[in-house]
């Protein structure tokens, strides 16, 4: 039998993550996760903690601890989470930051900066399911 193939997904981490907010380890991959998707649709993003597990690696205590020092930092927000509702995520950057980063990756010519989930793949994070 042949086994089906998984699509691959991955994100991507910019220098301003660091160098300009400060961003490292856990914190900075799931805040690049969800950067990413909200990147290609400008709204809240629904984005589970199966992916950003697969992705990273990471247990869902620290994913949990990662999302909650992004809200703390205000370089994201949520929806308000109530047991066995699913968050929706938003990022809010500092808008000095926001304008640099457009400025410089709007210029590239550059489709890794443009998507950050493979077209081979059908999750929609605008969606609250995976296809």
């Amino acid at each position: 039998m042949a086994s089906k193939k998984k699509a691959q997904l991955y994100f991507i981490v910019y220098p301003f993550m660091h160098r300009d907010l400060g961003l490292s380890g856990i914190s900075r991959d799931v805040f690049a996760i969800i950067f990413g998707f909200w990147r290609s649709v400008k709204k809240s993003v629904y984005v589970p903690y199966s992916i950003i597990r697969e992705m990273t690696g990471a247990t869902d205590p620290s994913i949990s601890a990662a999302i909650h020092r992004l809200k703390n930092e205000k370089l994201i927000d949520s929806d308000q989470h109530e047991r066995g509702l699913k968050s929706r995520y938003l990022v809010t950057l500092p808008p000095e930051v926001l304008a640099e980063f457009e400025s410089e990756y709007s210029r590239k010519n550059d489709t890794q900066s443009r998507q950050a989930v493979p077209p081979s793949t059908s999750y929609d994070p605008t969606e609250n399911t995976i296809a």
